[in-house]
């Protein structure tokens, strides 16, 4: 598949949450590639349905959107994006440049990449906005009540094993602390939690929104930044229709805790600088924006928090499931949704 590119380097990249293999992928020229091995639950018409809308998002002028490479035979106007060998399927797409929003940034340069992050998402919007687009209940409103009544039951389990725990039990002592505060976090507040999430989401859950295809995992990892300027935007390995506030809610909770305890002004800072990005194209005034459910984007960033940190008591306590990048990156994520809960009670 690749030899006709003329490869000289193949380096793999450290995994990410979702299970995929990446490798960077030098060319003779000193263009660079990405070579992505989708995680196996992933099937063939679900890749298909990410790259058609990448191609719909590049061809609708978010340039920041990689290029996506043919990997084997297909017609003229059908070209075959994705290589499947061995119920493997891979696919090779532009690499994109820069590095993620810096946490060791000044406050007013995280600022600044909270804007100009969020206005990228606000085209990433516009440029798909005809794909498949229609007026429905929010499907993330929907997905948070559903996954909260499961938790319901399951969270008392998760803190009945972390009661019975001890450092020299399986759980890795690169996790232990983590899971430790964030277990005592969820003690002390999830019946109080769970009642208010279920109440501020409830009010949405039959109200018809706006619904178009989103990147429902964006957030500070997922746009590359040089010089403090988006330069690239990656990993759409959950993009599929929802309302956009989902969008806004995620990109904005990624920065909430980076720094340890933020205050509630600079909370609000982060929450007005990435909604002066949303609207500071003018042609999207008058648009989806125009009409951004701001106070669901904000119920969603709560509850998707809390219910996040749950998930991870769970999957760590009750299903004992290991993740690929390691214990470490596991305890950095737990311990930053703890400090981004603690804010938010």
């Amino acid at each position: 598949m690749l030899t006709p590119l003329s490869v000289v380097s193949v380096q793999p990249i450290p995994p990410g949450m979702s299970g995929a293999s990446v490798y960077q992928c030098q060319l003779a020229s000193g263009d660079f590639l990405a070579l992505k091995c989708w995680p196996d639950r992933t099937g063939l018409e679900r890749i298909k349905e990410v790259h058609r809308v990448m191609q719909r998002s590049k061809n609708g002028g978010c340039e920041l959107v990689p290029t996506i490479h043919r990997v084997a035979p297909g017609t003229e106007d059908r070209p075959e994006t994705v290589f499947s060998h061995q119920k493997n399927h891979w696919d090779l797409t532009q690499w994109m440049p820069g590095k993620p929003a810096s946490v060791a940034a000044s406050a007013q340069a995280m600022i600044d990449q909270v804007r100009s992050g969020a206005a990228l998402i606000a085209r990433f919007h516009a440029s798909v906005r005809s794909l498949a687009a229609e007026h429905q209940p929010p499907p993330a409103v929907r997905a948070r009540l559903h996954r909260l009544c499961e938790l319901e039951t399951l969270v008392p389990q998760a803190l009945n094993v972390a009661a019975r725990l001890t450092s020299a039990q399986e759980l890795s002592p690169e996790l232990h602390g983590a899971v430790h505060d964030a277990c005592r976090l969820v003690q002390w507040n999830w019946d109080e939690v769970r009642s208010r999430i279920a109440r501020s989401l409830s009010q949405y859950a039959d109200q018809k929104v706006h619904i178009q295809y989103v990147l429902r995992d964006i957030h500070r990892e997922h746009i590359l930044f040089t010089d403090h300027k988006p330069t690239g935007l990656i990993d759409f390995d959950a993009v599929r229709r929802d309302t956009p506030a989902t969008d806004l809610a995620r990109w904005v909770g990624s920065f909430s805790g980076r720094t340890g305890r933020s205050s509630d002004q600079e909370i609000e800072n982060v929450w007005d600088a990435a909604l002066a990005g949303f609207h500071e194209q003018d042609s999207l005034k008058h648009g989806i924006h125009a009409t951004l459910n701001v106070p669901m984007a904000r119920d969603l960033c709560f509850a998707t928090t809390w219910i996040s940190l749950a998930n991870w008591l769970v999957w760590l306590l009750c299903q004992q499931r290991a993740f690929p990048p390691g214990p470490n990156v596991v305890a950095a994520r737990i311990r930053e949704l703890t400090a981004v809960a603690t804010q938010g009670i």
